[in-house]
């Protein structure tokens, strides 16, 4: 019996028993249309000079204390506040197109006997699928059998550790050439398998960010061994690698959408601040010491001599 909380449990070519996993939905925006508004007047007024001007806006549009009418300090924030909010939601939009585009991405998967075309968010644990040459890895992937000899493949991983050289992949003993063995007509493009049986059951570790490991065992039913076999990162394709050299690739996903390696280790899109903007606070600071120092001068000289004329 498997331990659930120190290890996975998937069911291969089998997803009604994998629903309890993630979806492979990638989400890297930070707004949506309920959110914008809010969040964004949040990050705006997280920055000290908007506070600070925010104040002086108040203060200028109380008759008895300020001069000046409130419309000339108030509409010149609301322009800096509107043109700051414009370029978050420019930015968000070009998140939005990217996530899109790479959740809209097509994926041949093997279902019912026959691989079948469906969108990269919506494939799930389990699922068998084919990664062709030049083709991104739509999730982190356990390979099982490939186009070359001994189950040998080739990805490039530069997106993900910066190197350019390609890495060599290699399927399972207990997996290499069954899907190449069983390709239709003498045709070795896995494409025209159909109707091919394949299960069984994966044990691995549960979603972390360490791009270097991964641990678990598969057991293939239906008549092949039932002898478990190991599985290390030699077996793993990490989303965000491309296929190389190698016609096709077939693999189950093992994690998906936000368990992905790469996602794990990426950083939520973060609010950026200028050297000149960090100056800038650093300065604020100092004014405003500064007036609260001249405010109190004032306010005791004033006290002072209204005690004196009195």
């Amino acid at each position: 019996k498997v331990d659930t909380r120190t290890r996975r449990m998937i069911s291969l070519n089998e997803t009604e028993y994998n629903i309890t996993y993630f979806n492979n939905e990638v989400v890297n925006h930070k707004y949506n249309v309920i959110t914008f508004v809010p969040k964004s007047f949040l990050i705006q007024f997280s920055r000290l000079a908007n506070i600070y001007f925010f104040v002086s806006a108040v203060i200028q549009s109380i008759p008895i204390i300020s001069p000046l009418t409130g419309a000339t300090a108030i509409v010149p924030l609301i322009i800096v506040l509107a043109v700051s909010m414009i370029r978050e939601l420019i930015e968000d939009l070009g998140r939005h197109s990217f996530d899109k585009m790479n959740n809209e991405e097509t994926v041949e998967v093997y279902e019912n006997g026959q691989f079948i075309e469906k969108n990269s968010e919506d494939i799930r644990i389990g699922e068998i699928i084919i990664i062709k040459d030049n083709h991104p890895v739509p999730a982190d992937t356990i390979i099982l059998d490939s186009s070359l000899n001994d189950g040998v493949c080739y990805v490039e991983t530069s997106s993900l550790d910066g190197e350019k050289a390609f890495k060599q992949k290699v399927a399972s003993k207990c997996t290499r050439g069954i899907f190449y063995n069983k390709c239709d007509k003498g045709k070795k493009d896995v494409e025209y398998l159909s109707n091919f049986e394949f299960k069984g059951e994966c044990t691995c570790d549960h979603p972390n960010s360490d791009l270097n490991k991964f641990d678990g065992k598969i057991t293939l039913a239906y008549g092949y061994s039932d002898q478990d076999f190991p599985l290390s990162t030699s077996q793993l394709l990490l989303k965000g690698s491309i296929l190389k050299h190698t016609e096709w690739v077939v693999g189950f996903v093992c994690y998906t959408g936000l368990n992905n390696k790469i996602i794990l280790n990426s950083k939520s899109p973060r609010v950026k601040v200028s050297k000149i903007e960090n100056n800038m606070n650093k300065f604020l600071i100092g004014i405003f010491i500064f007036q609260v120092v001249l405010c109190a001068i004032c306010a005791v000289s004033h006290n002072s001599q209204f005690k004196k004329n009195k």
